[in-house]
């Protein structure tokens, strides 16, 4: 009887680990909940994926100047919605130096966000 009840323990600190919520499976079930599980984890396990919005550029996840919305550009420390169209506008970029030399930043403004960009290479 000793196994049987370490079996048990052992299956409650998994599940406790891995984050298993036994009423999601009838929230992925009843269409009025809103659902807050990954639709890839069947409802089974809460997800830790970011469903706030874009995450935030910065040196770790920098912009891609040929692929950035608008928006997103103009999120960028001291770009205007104006810099941001003209910014697309310009597009495509093969270096994000590109800004300076094609006139559309200048270099004070460019040194502030160049670390918070980069061109993705095709």
């Amino acid at each position: 009887m000793r196994p049987l009840s370490c079996s048990i323990a052992l299956i409650g600190v998994v599940a406790f680990w891995t984050g298993y919520q036994p009423s999601a499976m009838a929230q992925a079930n009843n269409p009025a909940v809103s659902s807050k599980s990954s639709a890839s984890t069947n409802g089974a396990f809460s997800s830790n994926v970011n469903t706030a919005g874009p995450i935030a550029p910065d040196k770790t996840h920098p912009l891609d100047l040929n692929a950035a919305s608008a928006a997103e550009l103009n999120a960028l420390p001291g770009i205007s919605a104006e810099r941001s169209d003209a910014i697309v506008a310009g597009r495509p970029y093969r270096s994000r130096y590109d800004l300076v030399k094609r006139n559309i930043l200048p270099k004070d403004q460019f040194d502030r966000i160049k670390d918070l960009i980069n061109v993705k290479k095709p």
